[in-house]
C-alpha cells in the first residue's frame, strides 16, 4: 500500500483492508502478492468494508463522502446499492449477525443508522440514533440481534460503549481501563471476553462482567425538580429522570 492501512478482517480465506481516503478496496487470499479482487471508484475514499454474514459474496463499504456501497463479488464486482446516508464521512459499517439484509452504519456526523436492504432497491432507514460525539467504529455483537458496540475514539473517548436497539438513547454498559483513544476491539469465547487496544500502547482483555453502567460513572452537572415534582439530574453526557 502507498498509504496507511487502518484495518483488516479474515473471512473465509479473504481479508479486506481499508486505507484512509484511498479509493480502492483490495481482497486477498493466502497469496498476498496479488489481490483476489479490487473495488474502486472515482468519487471518494473508503474508510471501512465488511462482508455480509448471510452471504460472503456481498461486501458493504463506507465512503468519506457520506455514501455506503454494497458490492456483489459474483458479478465481477458490480454495485448493487449506492446511496448517501450520512452528511459526513461514514466511518464504519456492519451487517447484523442474525437479521439478513440489516446494515448498521456510523458516521462522524454523530449518528448511527439501521438500514433494511431487503424491502427496496434503495437503503430503507429503519432507525436513526443520535450520539453525543463522532463515531469511529460500530460493530454488532456476535449472535445478538440488538446489541452493538460503539467506539468514540475520534473524540478522545477512552471507553467502549455497548448499546441496545430496544433502548438506544442511553448506552447499557461501558468498558473502561485505557488512558488514551481506543483503536480496536473484539469479542472472543462466545462474547465472554472483550479485547481492546489503545494509543496508550496497552492491550486489555477483560471479562464482560467488568462492564459498568455509564450513569453510575458520569459526572453530575445539575439538578432540578420537574413539573410532576420528580427529581431530575443532569450528567455531563446524559439526562436522567
Amino acid at each position: 500500500y502507498q498509504r496507511r492501512v487502518h484495518g483488516k478482517q479474515w473471512y473465509q480465506r479473504r481479508v479486506h483492508g481499508k486505507q484512509w481516503y484511498q479509493r480502492r478496496v483490495h481482497g486477498y487470499g493466502k497469496d498476498t502478492r496479488e489481490p483476489l479482487f479490487t473495488l474502486s471508484n472515482e468519487s471518494a475514499g473508503y474508510l471501512d468494508a465488511r462482508f455480509a454474514r448471510w452471504d460472503r459474496n456481498y461486501l458493504a463499504a463506507a465512503k468519506d463522502n457520506g455514501e455506503v456501497e454494497v458490492w456483489d463479488l459474483r458479478s465481477s464486482g458490480s454495485r448493487v446499492y449506492q446511496e448517501r446516508v450520512h452528511v459526513a464521512p461514514v466511518s464504519s459499517v456492519d451487517w447484523n449477525p442474525l437479521q439478513r439484509h440489516v446494515l448498521l452504519t456510523a458516521s462522524f456526523d454523530r449518528h448511527i443508522k439501521v438500514h433494511n436492504l431487503a424491502l427496496t432497491a434503495n437503503f430503507e432507514q429503519v432507525m436513526d440514533i443520535g450520539m453525543y460525539a463522532s463515531v469511529s467504529a460500530v460493530r454488532w455483537q456476535r449472535g445478538s440481534r440488538y446489541n452493538f458496540d460503539v467506539n468514540f475514539g475520534q473524540s478522545n473517548e477512552t471507553a467502549l460503549f455497548q448499546y441496545n436497539l430496544l433502548s438506544p438513547n442511553l448506552p447499557a454498559v461501558m468498558y473502561k481501563g485505557h488512558s488514551n483513544n481506543i483503536t480496536g476491539f473484539s469479542w472472543i469465547r462466545n462474547n465472554s471476553y472483550l479485547i481492546t487496544c489503545s494509543k496508550d500502547s496497552n492491550v486489555i482483555i477483560r471479562h464482560r462482567s467488568y462492564g459498568v453502567s455509564p450513569l453510575l460513572d458520569d459526572k453530575t452537572v445539575g439538578v432540578s425538580f420537574g413539573t410532576d415534582n420528580s427529581l431530575m439530574y443532569y450528567r455531563s453526557r446524559y439526562f436522567t429522570k
